[in-house]
């Protein structure tokens, strides 16, 4: 980066770099190695750091990117997103489950006629009688990816912030509207086994409803099985993705939602569990940025307190 000062970063497997520049550099790993077992093979390709060259040196990111000034990014498990100054999304990486909001190649695919994809799902069932050609476009599916930046093109162009988890992604726009794609039920439109099953709904950018719903949200983020966001009135509201992101969690084993006790408020089924509610434990503080792991969450409200639930041995609100 030599004397670009950084402006933001990200990092999963691999790091993304925004510099005052505008320029997006990348560095780490560019395959989805560790798919989380369960007979997943990786994918040599993946393409997340959007870019060629040598994996462990920090270099900008090219494409359509090149000439983009670059405000804000996010890392997912295998994929990589970033935010212009123009409010457009460009995502690249693995699009496996339509993370990347778009379409992007089928890469090699295995001569047995059936491969795993990273969460471990190796059936051969409904979803991949319906997989593009190795070198054909894909929504979806074992080996689809693209490591070329290209711009998610069914969004607004008021982007201002992003935050990918495993399967996902979720943008904000200026007015305060939440979009979602990849395996994210959270909005409460579509179940989980509908996303899980149809490559093209699940790469569509969703605007998420619920009790966000009429509400400016102003943070967010996403972790592996929810996702927690901020509204401006102080307001701290939490859904399910229906998905843990772990080999065996998305056909063979679907995630119970709020199992960890990551939403922070009551969810009795899994359609209130995947709809936004309003954590009202906390609705006497001023919540002002959230954070979330895998299955926890963390907020820190306007005076300087931290709130944390969900899974492992952190507190409760």
């Amino acid at each position: 980066m030599d004397d670009d000062s950084v402006v933001d970063i990200a990092a999963s497997g691999h790091t993304s770099v925004v510099g005052v520049s505008g320029k997006l550099y990348t560095v780490g790993r560019n395959d989805s190695a560790g798919g989380g077992g369960h007979g997943s093979p990786p994918i040599n390709d993946a393409g997340q750091l959007g870019r060629s060259g040598a994996v462990n040196r920090l270099l900008p990111v090219m494409g359509d990117l090149a000439g983009e000034r670059v405000l804000a990014t996010a890392c997912g498990r295998y994929h990589t997103a970033g935010v212009t100054n123009k409010g457009e999304v460009f995502t690249f990486g693995l699009n496996d489950y339509g993370q990347l909001g778009r379409r992007g190649l089928m890469g090699k695919v295995s001569t047995a006629g059936c491969t795993c994809d990273s969460g471990g799902d190796c059936s051969c069932g409904a979803t991949a009688g319906a997989l593009a050609k190795e070198g054909e476009a894909c929504a979806g599916g074992p080996s689809c990816r693209s490591g070329i930046p290209q711009r998610v093109l069914d969004l607004p162009t008021d982007i201002v912030a992003i935050s990918a988890g495993r399967y996902s992604t979720v943008a904000l726009s200026a007015t305060g509207e939440l979009y979602a794609w990849g395996l994210s039920a959270c909005g409460g439109e579509y179940t989980p086994s509908e996303l899980v099953s149809d490559y093209l709904l699940t790469m569509t950018p969703r605007l998420v409803k619920g009790s966000v719903t009429g509400l400016k949200v102003v943070g967010m983020d996403v972790g592996y099985i929810h996702m927690a966001m901020v509204t401006s009135d102080g307001g701290l509201h939490t859904c399910s993705t229906g998905f843990d992101g772990y080999a065996g969690g998305l056909v063979k084993a679907p995630v119970r939602p709020n199992k960890e006790k990551e939403l922070g408020r009551v969810a009795a089924t899994e359609s209130d569990a995947n709809t936004p509610g309003r954590v009202t434990s906390l609705q006497a503080e001023n919540i002002r940025a959230v954070a979330t792991g895998r299955c926890h969450t963390l907020a820190l409200s306007q005076e300087g307190k931290v709130f944390s639930f969900g899974c492992g041995i952190l507190g409760r609100p």
